[in-house]
Order: C-alpha cells, then structure tokens, then sequence
C-alpha cells in the first residue's frame, strides 16, 4: 500500500501507511526500524495536501519516544496547526492528541499551551465519531494527574474513561486502560484492587499486544506481591521479566521500579541505583515525568544508606521541579529532605 501510495502520489494515504507501520513496529520493540519510518515521514513531509502534511508531522511527533523531543514537540505544534486550517474534526482531535501526549511526557501539559490542547480537544468529542480518539484523550489528561503525583484527580478521571470503552471489545484500549488504572490504584495504596486491574490486563494480552505491555503488567503484579509480603511470587514474576530494551521508547518506572525493589531486596543497593541512574539518564530528555519518579525512587532506596547522596538527588530533582512548577512532586521531594 505504502508504495502504491507513494507512486500514484497519494501522499494522505501514504502517511496513513507510514502510521500504522511505526506503531506496529513499536509493538514489536524495533526501536531500529521505526527511526527509518521517521526518516520517510521526515523525508516526505511537504509533500500532498494539508492531510497528508498534517499526519507526516504527526508521525514526526513519535520522535519524543524514539528520537528528538525537541523536533517531536514541534511536529506536533505544526500538526495541530495545519488541522486547524482544514475544518477536519477527527483530523484536529487526532493532532491536538499527539501534541497532548507530547506535552505530557514532557512535563508541560498544565502550562497554557497544554491546557489549550486540552480544551481544544474536549470541545471536539461532540461532533467526532471516533471513540478511540475520545478514549485516548481522555485517558492521557488522567495519565498526566498520575505522572505528576496528583493521584486523586487521576482516579476522579477514572470513570468517565471507563463509561468510554464500556460495550466495546477493543482489546488494546481496555488493556492500556486496566494497566493505568492499575497504576494508580497501586500509588494509591490499594493493593487489592491493584491486582485486580493488572490481572484484567494479563487476561486481554494477545499476540499481537506490544510487547511492553506484559512488561508492565508483570512488573506491576511483582510489585503488588511485593506489598503483600509474597515473595515467592515476586521471585516468579520477575523471573518472566525479558531483558531490558536498548532504548527506553515506554515510560519504564513501573518495570525499573520493580526490578529495583527485588535488587534491594537481595541487599544489592548499589546494583539498584545503578539501574535507576542509567534509566533516569536515559529518559532524562524524552520522558521527563519519568525522570523525576525515577529519581524520586532512587532517593528513597538511598535515603537511610547514604543519605548525602539522596539529598544531592533529591535537591538536583527538586530544581527541576520548582522550574516546571509541579507542585506535587515538588511536595513529595521537600519531604524527603526533612
């Protein structure tokens, strides 16, 4: 399809085929090969119509996970400016999502920029007729409550995202939807529901499910049986871990968290701040949500064993923080420097 496309010039459906091509490719974990579809997309991005322009820029936005974050913040930007000139619905709703989940990881979705996104989109859902649009909005604004630490706002959202998918057998929008549910739940404290959620997950898995997927989920059943004094099951679970990807193109502090806590189980706590810190180093730029919580975690193993290296962690995160104004996790730093 993809070379038909490009032959006949139809470059819309060409950039269609080059978005499902590097979202299948990021299921499979090839980080390699979704580079090279960046590369076309970049390659031939002013080529066709404002459609065909609009979704190559919104394939450039996926450099936040496997290239630049810089150039894929602005890709979004331009997407969601040349939707706007078409009049397009779904096509607007789709970019100013991109841009959303940008903003996001990037730790700026509560500046106005991010809350005009945000907006922008919602005023969209009534005359959209994509649900799974509507669903992945929805569910990245409480992904967002969840990786800044506003956890009661993320489990408000909940519901609603929820009430979405309801009636629908959409395996990987209910999977991703159980996993974050998941996710919240276990940093609320609520272990047995926690469980629950994961295990929902593992249930819709398929093979065609990225494989970061069972990653997380597993990580996060192994971190529940952690709270619950079943080491045994812990031992299990992270025995089903596969190895660790190259370069992290997922928010990977569940799976680092996971296999951190086991190493400080063991007594290991060097190995363990060691894998933080290449993490934390790894995402720094692309993920930067990520980059506090990993931090957060590497202080706290780190916090009665060698406290003056937690305090460098914890006041090197914290300026970082009190820069991009979040509030909770700045909270959650102050504490542990008491």
């Amino acid at each position: 399809i993809k070379r038909e496309a490009q032959d006949r010039g139809l470059w819309e459906t060409f950039m269609k085929a080059l978005d499902v091509a590097i979202h299948l490719l990021d299921r499979l974990g090839d980080a390699d090969s979704a580079q090279r579809v960046l590369q076309e997309a970049r390659n031939h991005s002013n080529r066709g119509g404002a459609k065909a322009k609009c979704r190559a820029r919104s394939i450039l936005a996926l450099n936040l996970h496997f290239g630049s974050p810089s150039e894929g913040l602005l890709a979004a930007r331009e997407a969601v400016d040349i939707a706007l000139r078409t009049g397009n619905g779904d096509l607007e709703l789709r970019a100013l999502n991109r841009l959303i989940v940008v903003l996001l990881y990037q730790a700026k979705l509560h500046t106005d920029e991010g809350l005009r996104a945000v907006e922008a989109a919602e005023e969209r859902f009534a005359s959209s007729g994509d649900l799974m649009l509507k669903f992945f909005t929805k569910l990245n604004r409480a992904v967002w409550h969840l990786e800044v630490g506003e956890l009661d706002q993320a489990a408000s959202a909940i519901p609603a995202i929820e009430a979405v998918l309801t009636g629908t057998h959409a395996h990987h929008p209910w999977t991703m939807f159980l996993l974050n549910r998941g996710e919240i739940e276990m940093e609320q404290g609520q272990n047995l529901s926690a469980h629950s959620s994961f295990s929902e997950a593992l249930d819709l898995l398929s093979d065609s499910s990225p494989g970061f997927f069972r990653q997380i989920i597993t990580s996060g059943l192994g971190l529940c049986a952690l709270r619950e004094g079943d080491l045994a099951a812990a031992k299990r679970l992270e025995g089903e871990l596969s190895e660790l990807p190259k370069r992290w193109t997922f928010d990977p502090s569940v799976v680092v968290s996971f296999k951190a806590e086991m190493l400080r189980m063991r007594g290991d706590i060097r190995m363990a701040d060691g894998l933080l810190e290449s993490v934390a180093e790894a995402v720094r730029d692309r993920f930067v949500t990520t980059w506090v919580k990993v931090n957060l975690l590497r202080a706290r193993i780190l916090r009665h064993i060698q406290p003056e290296a937690s305090s460098k962690i914890v006041k090197r995160t914290l300026e970082r923080t009190k820069a991009l104004k979040l509030e909770s996790r700045s909270k959650e730093l102050g504490r542990l420097l008491v």
